[in-house]
Parts: structure tokens; C-alpha cells; sequence
């Protein structure tokens, strides 16, 4: 999606200068850390009498202390903060700003198998399923059903994609118990196209239903075995 990719980019670009930033006052501050620790063995050798640090060593230890204190140190947390502050863009930062894009959360799924494949073909159906409850996980970049549980069935998507309108799902279920002695497969590949109900929205409020329908495949000449329509209606 146009919106969130230049979006990303943009915030990005924010958190690598604001890095850079704290790299140079974090090098300020720790090339003066390094100073006090080189003058207080300084100090600690004349004091006692001691060489911890003499003429031939000094200049070796004090290499050490700025490549560690001077730039591994400054360089390692700004490289923290940088990497922190794209892991929160990309899972949360654009939910505060494109809500209208936001479908991650907890949904209720009704199905109804209008179709079925047999030997003698299609036949009628209006097999209502029971509503089972998915969770989307969505990034900035990517989204996906996270391993849902119906009474009769788990599913999961395989890949996923969405846009401001449409949301797909390349997915697997699998059946067991009752629905496999009525005559379900073990387990399915299928296919969902969602459309985004937009209606009655705000530009800033989530979306709070979808509607579509989906197609199981054989996995060997991927013919469709099933058919129909499902419903998604946001859990609040």
C-alpha cells in the first residue's frame, strides 16, 4: 500500500537522523568518560607507586578505551535505538496515523458452503458453519491469520495480501471430529477474496466488517471442492 510504504520511509528517515544525533552525543559524552577513567589511573599510579599504567603502556590502553568507550559503546546504543524505533513504526507507529487501514485484532468468521463438489459435480448446499474467531497480525508491510481453532476445524493463512479495499488469503484448514465424518476433507488449501466494508466510516476509524467468499482446491489438480460466502465482523 502506496500510503504505508511512504510512510515508513519517511519515519525512517526521521529515525536514522535522530540516531545520528545520539551517536554524537553519546560519543561527547563517553570521549569524556574516557578522559576521567585515563586520569584517574593516571592518578592511581603516582598515588601508590604503582604502574598501572606507565609511559610504554599508556598509549596502548588508552587506544583500547576510546575504540570501546569512545565509539563501540555510543555506536551499539544508537544502533539499539535505531533498529527499536523501526520495529515500532513498522507494528504500531502506522496504526496511530492510517487507522482506516487497520484490520489487525480479533474477528468472528461465518461461513456458508453454498456449492460442493461431488462425483455427479456441483451440487446446492447451505451449510452454515459455526462462527469461529480468527486474529489478523498486521504490519506496516505485511499481514497474516495468525492459527485459528473452530469447533470442528484450525486454520492459518499461508500468505495474505490487502489494500485499501481488498484483503486475500492463500490459507490451509484443516478438519477433524464432526465435519470429517460428514464427509470434509482432512485438510484443505483455499482461497479467500475479501472485500473491506468502507461504509458508514470515518476517515480515521478502523475497519469493522468484511465480505467475500472463498474456494477450498484439491491439492492434486486444484479444482475447487467447496464453495461459498464468509463474513468477518470485527470482535470489540
Amino acid at each position: 500500500m502506496r500510503e504505508l510504504k511512504d510512510y515508513y520511509e519517511k519515519r525512517k528517515g526521521y529515525a536514522l537522523l535522530f540516531c545520528i544525533a545520539c551517536w554524537v552525543i553519546l560519543a561527547f559524552v563517553f570521549y569524556h568518560i574516557n578522559d576521567g577513567i585515563l586520569c584517574f589511573f593516571d592518578k592511581l599510579s603516582t598515588d601508590t607507586k604503582i604502574a598501572i599504567i606507565n609511559e610504554n603502556n599508556k598509549s596502548f590502553y588508552s587506544y583500547i578505551l576510546n575504540l570501546l568507550i569512545g565509539f563501540v559503546t555510543p555506536t551499539s546504543i544508537a544502533t539499539f535505538i535505531y533498529f527499536s524505533l523501526l520495529n515500532y513504526i513498522d507494528k504500531k507507529g502506522w496504526k496511530k496515523h492510517f487507522p482506516q487501514y487497520n484490520l489487525s485484532g480479533k474477528w468472528k468468521d461465518t461461513t456458508i458452503y453454498t456449492k460442493g463438489l461431488d462425483n455427479t459435480g456441483w451440487i446446492a448446499s447451505n451449510i452454515k458453519s459455526v462462527p469461529s474467531y480468527v486474529e489478523i497480525d498486521q504490519t506496516c508491510h505485511t499481514i497474516k491469520i495468525l492459527p485459528s481453532m473452530g469447533d470442528f476445524f484450525t486454520w492459518r493463512s499461508l500468505s495474505a495480501d490487502w489494500d485499501n479495499a481488498n484483503l486475500t488469503i492463500l490459507y490451509k484448514v484443516e478438519y477433524f471430529g464432526l465435519l470429517q465424518e460428514q464427509g470434509y476433507p482432512e485438510n484443505r488449501i483455499g482461497y479467500e477474496s475479501m472485500q473491506i466494508d468502507t461504509s458508514n466510516l470515518s476517515d480515521r476509524q478502523r475497519p469493522y466488517k468484511m465480505v467475500g467468499k472463498f474456494w477450498h482446491c484439491v491439492a492434486d489438480d486444484g479444482k475447487p471442492i467447496y464453495m461459498g460466502d464468509v463474513t468477518y465482523e470485527r470482535e470489540t
